[in-house]
C-alpha cells in the first residue's frame, strides 16, 4: 500500500543493449499524491 488512498504511480521502463553493455532505465511519475517530503539522507549515501 502506498502511503495514502489517492493518487496514481506510473512506471516505464526501457532495456538498451549497445556494444554489448545492458542499461535498465526506469521512470517513476507520481500524480494527485500527498506532498512529497524530502529525505535527510543524501543520493550518495543509499545503496541499492
Amino acid at each position: 500500500m502506498l502511503s495514502g488512498h489517492r493518487g496514481s504511480i506510473t512506471l516505464t521502463w526501457e532495456v538498451t543493449d549497445l556494444d554489448g553493455v545492458r542499461t535498465f532505465h526506469l521512470e517513476w511519475t507520481e500524480k494527485d499524491g500527498p506532498e512529497v517530503k524530502t529525505s535527510r539522507t543524501m543520493d550518495s549515501e543509499q545503496s541499492c
